[in-house]
């Protein structure tokens, strides 16, 4: 029922539309005033192409988070590993390639080998990519190289976002688990500019998507550039949507405690690599900070021997990747003040060791609070260690059952990566591996893990029992 003022509107709708050289966007005026552009009554109006839907929360379930790597990667989402070159990042990623394809990686696939989707835009597969992945002894079987065919051109690189879609299909027909990128930037279309987050983002978030719907980990290398802030995310070359997408990030740094001290480095010590977690949106922030070195391998080829680098776990260190970075976290750097003193005076009457309760009761003087600042700021220096919760002790004296501390309170998964057989070259067997530590799944498959077993520490080869 249209009602006189209506029927009024839809006449001079009329009489625009019979005017010569009507325009639809012209404005319809009514007793002396514009009215807006509305579809005229009378007449039906299309669909609109979104709407607005509200959802409860009561409604969508809960599900606990799957890891790839257990607290470190994901699985379904982008996980970066970023660093500076040299730091031995695509190495590292081959020894993921074999824990993953030898079901070593403590994780929701531990003990299931599954397979890898890898994708190299730098280094030469017969080269480099294949004997570094002969050199970490992981099953080529199950590592499959990632290529376009395209019916025009023959064949392609392949391309973010315009191949996402295809090659997470194609990974799921071969069970794989994981879509590794070295490094990411490199797969992105010639067309994006890769520092402009407005076109980044799409992008990755398509990639995400995909990923999670597919139950794919992304594993993607990140160079860093050359940029003096001190935060690592924002070291990351590119746009700053790579480290706002991913949920998840891995830092490597070279650890140099020398590196700006004056003193003459010693250039035949092993150069060792600190891997910690820059981010983590999923999982706690804790995780141990682990050390390892790249050492020589031979891989035998069928025209004589080529000599490739091998991830080797050498330890843990107080020390994150970013203070490696930056130059921080030793404890020469900064001497002690008066509340350091304190705290280092009576550990040493303690025989090097005592509860934080303990440390602030001998400190009547000092306010609880800033003896709790002083102890971390310690701790950050190295110029106390942390073998236990609530425990603290100086630096290399033989305080009981200090080791065993230590290694009880750290994630249990950390002791089976160690690894110090020096001897073991590129065709050696995997079954070897199981000597180092032998990981057992807790019943009930909530991707948690027990040690129990001995691995060397970054200062020598201590037999460590977990608790």
């Amino acid at each position: 029922m249209i009602d006189d003022e209506d029927r009024q509107y839809a006449d001079a709708w009329d009489a625009v539309r019979n005017q010569p050289g009507y325009n639809p966007n012209a404005p319809v005026e009514l007793n002396g005033r514009c009215l807006p552009q509305e579809q005229p009554p009378g007449e039906s109006a299309a669909q609109p192409a979104r709407r607005v839907r509200l959802l409860a929360a009561s409604t969508i379930k809960p599900k606990r988070v799957r890891w790839l790597w257990d607290g470190r990667v994901p699985v379904g989402e982008i996980t970066l590993v970023a660093g500076r070159e040299g730091s031995g990042k695509s190495t590292f990623l081959a020894w993921m390639v074999r824990a993953i394809t030898r079901g070593e990686l403590p994780g929701e696939f531990y003990g299931l080998p599954r397979a890898v989707l890898y994708a190299a835009a730098e280094d030469s597969w017969s080269y480099t990519v294949v004997p570094r992945l002969i050199a970490a002894d992981a099953d080529l079987n199950l590592v499959y190289r990632v290529e376009v065919d395209d019916l025009d051109h023959g064949q392609a690189r392949m391309t973010l976002p315009k191949d996402t879609a295809d090659v997470m299909k194609a990974g799921a027909e071969v069970d794989a688990v994981v879509l590794m990128l070295d490094p990411g930037l490199s797969f992105l279309d010639d067309k994006i500019d890769t520092y402009r987050t407005p076109e980044v983002r799409p992008a990755l978030e398509a990639l995400r998507r995909h990923a999670e719907g597919h139950g794919l980990s992304v594993v993607m290398l990140c160079h860093f550039n050359k940029g003096q802030g001190t935060d690592v995310l924002t070291k990351i070359a590119g746009s700053r949507a790579f480290a706002e997408v991913a949920r998840a990030a891995l830092a490597v740094a070279v650890d140099d405690p020398d590196e700006g001290e004056g003193e003459e480095q010693d250039q035949t010590a092993e150069r060792v690599v600190i891997l910690s977690q820059a981010k983590n949106n999923l999982g706690r922030m804790d995780q141990p900070n682990l050390t390892y070195a790249i050492r020589d391998s031979i891989v035998e080829t069928d025209d004589g021997d080529t000599h490739v680098g091998r991830l080797h776990w050498t330890g843990e260190s107080r020390r994150t990747a970013e203070q490696a970075l930056n130059g921080g976290g030793h404890s020469k750097r900064k001497p002690l003040g008066d509340t350091a003193q304190m705290i280092t005076n009576y550990l040493r009457a303690q025989n090097g060791r005592a509860a934080l309760a303990e440390i602030i009761q001998a400190l009547p003087d000092v306010p609880e609070g800033t003896s709790k600042k002083e102890l971390r700021r310690m701790v950050e220096r190295e110029q106390l260690a942390q073998p236990g919760r609530g425990i603290y002790a100086l630096p290399g004296y033989p305080f009981e059952a200090a080791t065993s501390a230590t290694s009880a309170t750290l994630p249990a998964h950390t002791h089976s990566l160690i690894d110090d057989d020096e001897s073991r070259d590129a065709t050696s067997a995997t079954s070897e591996s199981g000597k180092v530590a032998e990981v057992a799944k807790v019943a009930g498959g909530q991707g948690q893990y027990r040690a129990g077993a001995t691995f060397p520490t970054a200062t020598g080869t201590d037999a460590r029992e977990a608790a």
